[in-house]
Protein backbone atom coordinates (compact mmCIF):
# COMPACT_ATOMS: atom_id res chain seq x y z
CA UNK A 1 0.00 0.00 0.00
CA UNK A 2 2.93 2.42 0.35
CA UNK A 3 4.91 1.81 -2.65
CA UNK A 4 2.85 3.82 -4.91
CA UNK A 5 2.96 6.74 -2.39
CA UNK A 6 6.73 6.48 -2.06
CA UNK A 7 6.83 5.56 -5.80
CA UNK A 8 4.87 9.10 -6.21
CA UNK A 9 7.23 11.21 -3.92
CA UNK A 10 9.99 9.84 -6.05
CA UNK A 11 8.45 11.11 -9.27
CA UNK A 12 8.17 14.74 -7.44
CA UNK A 13 12.01 14.39 -6.56
CA UNK A 14 13.31 13.01 -9.98
CA UNK A 15 10.80 15.93 -11.74
CA UNK A 16 12.08 18.69 -9.15
CA UNK A 17 15.79 17.39 -9.91
CA UNK A 18 15.12 17.71 -13.57
CA UNK A 19 13.83 21.41 -13.43
CA UNK A 20 16.78 22.46 -11.21
CA UNK A 21 19.28 20.52 -13.77
CA UNK A 22 17.75 22.21 -16.24
CA UNK A 23 18.18 25.92 -14.74
CA UNK A 24 21.40 25.14 -13.63
CA UNK A 25 23.04 24.23 -17.21
CA UNK A 26 24.72 27.17 -19.34
CA UNK A 27 23.10 25.75 -22.46
CA UNK A 28 20.63 27.35 -24.80
CA UNK A 29 16.77 26.09 -24.10
CA UNK A 30 16.80 24.10 -27.61
CA UNK A 31 20.05 22.56 -26.72
CA UNK A 32 21.19 20.01 -24.18
CA UNK A 33 19.20 22.33 -21.64
CA UNK A 34 16.57 20.45 -21.15
CA UNK A 35 17.51 16.86 -21.56
CA UNK A 36 17.31 16.48 -18.05
CA UNK A 37 13.55 17.16 -17.71
CA UNK A 38 13.55 14.80 -21.03
CA UNK A 39 15.11 11.70 -18.81
CA UNK A 40 11.97 12.62 -16.38
CA UNK A 41 9.29 12.30 -18.52
CA UNK A 42 9.22 8.56 -19.75
CA UNK A 43 8.72 7.91 -15.80
CA UNK A 44 5.62 9.92 -15.43
CA UNK A 45 4.38 8.78 -18.47
CA UNK A 46 4.15 4.96 -18.24
CA UNK A 47 2.94 5.87 -14.44
CA UNK A 48 -0.04 7.76 -16.03
CA UNK A 49 -0.43 5.22 -18.75
CA UNK A 50 0.00 1.99 -16.71
CA UNK A 51 -1.36 2.87 -12.76
CA UNK A 52 -0.34 -0.31 -11.48
CA UNK A 53 3.78 -0.10 -12.71
CA UNK A 54 4.16 1.69 -9.34
CA UNK A 55 3.77 -1.92 -7.55
CA UNK A 56 6.73 -3.45 -9.49
CA UNK A 57 9.98 -3.49 -8.40
CA UNK A 58 12.27 -3.30 -11.67
CA UNK A 59 10.07 -0.15 -11.93
CA UNK A 60 10.58 1.19 -8.94
CA UNK A 61 14.33 0.36 -9.33
CA UNK A 62 14.63 2.39 -11.87
CA UNK A 63 12.93 5.50 -10.69
CA UNK A 64 15.06 5.17 -7.66
CA UNK A 65 18.31 5.46 -9.84
CA UNK A 66 17.11 8.66 -11.05
CA UNK A 67 15.86 9.87 -8.08
CA UNK A 68 19.17 9.09 -6.83
CA UNK A 69 21.32 10.15 -10.27
CA UNK A 70 19.41 13.77 -10.45
CA UNK A 71 20.52 15.23 -6.97
CA UNK A 72 24.13 14.56 -7.52
CA UNK A 73 24.47 15.87 -11.05
CA UNK A 74 21.97 18.55 -9.38
CA UNK A 75 25.02 18.70 -6.97
CA UNK A 76 27.91 18.31 -9.64
CA UNK A 77 26.20 21.49 -11.32
CA UNK A 78 25.72 23.63 -8.22
CA UNK A 79 29.88 23.51 -7.02
CA UNK A 80 30.81 24.77 -10.75
CA UNK A 81 28.11 26.97 -11.46
CA UNK A 82 26.73 24.71 -14.24
CA UNK A 83 30.55 24.38 -16.05
CA UNK A 84 31.09 21.04 -17.21
CA UNK A 85 35.15 20.87 -16.76
CA UNK A 86 35.57 21.80 -13.47
CA UNK A 87 32.83 19.50 -12.08
CA UNK A 88 33.84 16.46 -9.26
CA UNK A 89 33.98 12.90 -10.90
CA UNK A 90 31.17 11.75 -9.34
CA UNK A 91 28.80 14.68 -10.70
CA UNK A 92 30.39 14.72 -13.99
CA UNK A 93 29.00 11.15 -14.05
CA UNK A 94 25.83 11.22 -12.56
CA UNK A 95 25.23 14.34 -15.21
CA UNK A 96 26.34 12.37 -18.27
CA UNK A 97 23.80 9.30 -17.10
CA UNK A 98 20.76 11.79 -17.01
CA UNK A 99 21.85 13.34 -20.04
CA UNK A 100 21.78 10.01 -22.06
CA UNK A 101 18.66 9.25 -20.64
CA UNK A 102 17.23 12.17 -22.10
CA UNK A 103 18.46 11.98 -25.52
CA UNK A 104 17.60 8.34 -25.46
CA UNK A 105 14.13 9.54 -24.99
CA UNK A 106 14.53 12.30 -27.98
CA UNK A 107 16.17 9.94 -29.80
CA UNK A 108 13.14 7.50 -29.58
CA UNK A 109 10.53 10.20 -30.29
CA UNK A 110 12.35 11.33 -33.34
CA UNK A 111 12.39 7.74 -34.99
CA UNK A 112 8.93 7.17 -33.77
CA UNK A 113 7.63 10.57 -35.64
CA UNK A 114 9.66 9.95 -38.29
CA UNK A 115 8.26 6.13 -38.83
CA UNK A 116 4.58 7.89 -38.48
CA UNK A 117 5.44 10.38 -41.64
CA UNK A 118 6.42 7.49 -43.41
CA UNK A 119 3.61 5.80 -42.62
CA UNK A 120 1.21 8.15 -43.49
CA UNK A 121 3.02 8.76 -46.92
CA UNK A 122 3.10 5.34 -48.11
CA UNK A 123 -0.66 4.77 -46.72
CA UNK A 124 -1.38 8.38 -48.90
CA UNK A 125 0.37 6.66 -51.96
CA UNK A 126 -1.74 3.28 -51.89
CA UNK A 127 -5.06 4.87 -51.53
CA UNK A 128 -6.90 4.53 -54.52
CA UNK A 129 -8.40 7.46 -56.29
CA UNK A 130 -11.35 9.24 -56.94
CA UNK A 131 -12.05 7.98 -60.04
CA UNK A 132 -11.86 4.48 -59.31
CA UNK A 133 -13.34 4.41 -56.42
CA UNK A 134 -16.27 5.80 -57.94
CA UNK A 135 -18.86 2.80 -58.92
CA UNK A 136 -21.00 3.19 -61.90
CA UNK A 137 -24.75 3.38 -62.09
Amino acid sequence: MTRPILGCFLLGIVWYFAAMLTSLRPARWFASRGLGLAAAFPLHAFVFSFPGLLLFWRFDFMLLLLAALSPIAVWGSIQTDGQYRAQPFLGKRALATVLACGSTVLVIVAIMLFSLVLQTRSDSNTMPSRKTAQCST
